[in-house]
C-alpha cells in the first residue's frame, strides 16, 4: 500500500506522554521495587516505563522489557502495547513482528486505542500477520471511534482507494475531515485534494487552498502543492483555482518537512 502512504510513524511516544511524572520519580524507590518483586502489576509497569524512558534511571531496554513482560502477563493493556512496540522495533528484545502483533492484539481487545491502531497497521502491511485489509480497516475503525487521528486518516485512505472496504469517497472525506480538525497534516492535505478535485465533496477551490495551507503550516513541503499548481497550468484551469493554489504554495514555500515524533523514527 505504498501509494497510500499509510501512517507508519508509531505512537510509542505516547509512552512518554502518558507516563506519570510522579511515578518516574519513584522508580528508584526501594518500596516500589519491593512491590514489583511481590507481583504488583502497576509497580512492574512503572519500573518498566522508567527504564524505557530513561528519565529517572538509565535507559535500558532489556530491563524495561523484563518488567513490562511481568505486567503484560497480568493483563495490563498498556504494558502489552509497550512491550509489543519493543518487539516491533527490536529494542531490548529480538525483533519479532508476530509477537508484537499478538501483544497488540491482547491490548487492542481491551480497547486500548494505540494498540488498535498499530495492529491495523500490521494487518495493512502484512507484518507478523497475514495481510488482511478488511481486518486492518476493522481495527482502524475501532481506534477512529476513540478519535485517534492517525486511525481516522488510515481508514480514510482505505475508503478512498476501496481497499478492505467498499470505495466511498464521501466516507473518506468525512474521515479526513475528522483527522484534519485534530491537526493531522496528512489528512489536511488529502482533504484539500478532495476539494480540489470535487471527489466525495462539492468542488471548492477556496476550501482546497485553506486545507493545503493548514497542512503547509505544519511542514508539508511545498512540492505536493507545487505539483497541484503545475497541473493547473493546463488550458481550462480557472484563474480562481490558480490563485488559491498559489496562495497555498506561498504559505508553504519557506517550510521544510518535519520528522514526526516517534519510536526512535504523511503525508
Amino acid at each position: 500500500m505504498t501509494s497510500r502512504n499509510i501512517s507508519l510513524f508509531f505512537l510509542c511516544f505516547l509512552v512518554l506522554i502518558s507516563f506519570p511524572i510522579l511515578a518516574q520519580k519513584k522508580a528508584t524507590d526501594p518500596a516500589l521495587l519491593k512491590r514489583a518483586n511481590a507481583g504488583d502489576p502497576q509497580a512492574q509497569f512503572t519500573l518498566g516505563e522508567a527504564y524505557l524512558s530513561g528519565i529517572s534511571v538509565k535507559q535500558v531496554f532489556t530491563i524495561a522489557a523484563s518488567w513490562l513482560q511481568k505486567a503484560a502477563d497480568q493483563g495490563m493493556a498498556q504494558a502489552q502495547y509497550d512491550l509489543g512496540a519493543l518487539y516491533e522495533a527490536g529494542n531490548g528484545v529480538r525483533q519479532d513482528d508476530a509477537l508484537a502483533a499478538a501483544l497488540y492484539g491482547k491490548a487492542a481487545e481491551q480497547g486500548f486505542a494505540p494498540a488498535q491502531l498499530h495492529l491495523g497497521v500490521l494487518y495493512d502491511r502484512g507484518s507478523g500477520v497475514t495481510q488482511d485489509y478488511a481486518a486492518a480497516a476493522g481495527w482502524f475503525r475501532k481506534a477512529a471511534l476513540q478519535k485517534v487521528s492517525e486511525a481516522q486518516y488510515n481508514l480514510g485512505l482505505l475508503y478512498e482507494h476501496g481497499t478492505g472496504v467498499p470505495q466511498d469517497y464521501s466516507q473518506a472525506a468525512d474521515l479526513y475531515r475528522r483527522a484534519a480538525e485534530q491537526g493531522n497534516a496528512s489528512a489536511q492535505f488529502n482533504l484539500g485534494l478532495l476539494y480540489d478535485n470535487g471527489t466525495g465533496v462539492q468542488k471548492d477551490y477556496a476550501q482546497a487552498a485553506a486545507w493545503y495551507a493548514k497542512a503547509a503550516e505544519q511542514g508539508i513541503p511545498r512540492g505536493p502543492i507545487q505539483s497541484r499548481l503545475d497541473v493547473c497550468q493546463r488550458p481550462g484551469c480557472s484563474s480562481k483555482r490558480r490563485g488559491v493554489l498559489r496562495l497555498a504554495r506561498s504559505r508553504s514555500k519557506n517550510l521544510v518537512r518535519q520528522t514526526p515524533a516517534g519510536c526512535r523514527k504523511s503525508p
